[in-house]
């Protein structure tokens, strides 16, 4: 191959039509844009509050009034934030399928 078919092939792959873009990839928002993202922000807070209080807040409590219990207390707190959770979460998720987004 001659230098001037070299350049002339390599001039002609840069011309090439580059493969295009769906449309629906060019419109798509980010998750982190989307209102969707910013209503479950109030939902994570609470779980991590309620997380925070029976760790850290609920023990001291706990101590002035039950000073020989407070293991047996704590456990049955986390028993029963676990077995409300088990109850109330498909309950929950049928409300929600009802009144929840169409």
């Amino acid at each position: 191959m001659s230098l001037s078919a070299t350049r002339i092939q390599s001039s002609s792959m840069m011309m090439m039509k580059q493969p295009s873009v769906p449309q629906s990839y060019k419109n798509d928002t980010t998750p982190a844009a989307s209102p969707q993202v910013y209503s479950i922000l109030p939902v994570i807070g609470l779980e991590f509050l309620a997380i925070a209080i029976t760790k850290a807040v609920l023990p001291k409590m706990l101590l002035q009034h039950y000073p020989n219990q407070v293991y047996l207390v704590m456990g049955c707190a986390e028993c029963s934030k676990g077995l409300l959770a088990f109850i109330c979460c498909p309950w929950f998720g049928k409300l929600s399928d009802r009144i929840g987004r169409k």
